[in-house]
């Protein structure tokens, strides 16, 4: 059960990647062509343009950094009280690395859509 779970997680964060890849070239050839001061103005322009890029970094950090306490875990070894949880512990450290995959995309959406 454990394994389907981890193997459709695993799926899932390879099919936001390539959307991510997707959002970001479209961006990133949007932005080759635009002005820079049209840019500069866009993004300054509207505080929830600002305030939803900070919150994506700061949530995508925090599931950045769970993702690798988890990894540690993983490497050094669970305390002899968790080991009955362990394929738990395994199946939140992948989500971990497909919620993070998530918030970057939205992250490179936002961006696509300000500068098309």
């Amino acid at each position: 059960m454990f394994k389907e779970i981890q193997i459709i997680i695993l799926v899932i964060t390879i099919l936001i990647a390539v959307i991510g890849l997707y959002f970001t070239f479209k961006a990133w050839s949007s932005w080759r062509h635009t002005n820079d001061e049209v840019i500069r103005g866009r993004a300054f322009l509207t505080k929830s343009f600002l305030n939803k890029n900070f919150l994506l970094v700061f949530i995508t950090g925090a599931f950045v950094a769970i993702h690798t306490l988890l990894e540690f875990v993983e490497i050094f070894g669970y305390p002899s009280a968790l080991m009955q949880h362990v394929q738990i512990f395994y199946n939140v450290y992948i989500l971990t690395l497909a919620i993070s995959m998530l918030l970057l995309v939205l992250l490179a959406y936002y961006w696509q859509k300000l500068l098309s």
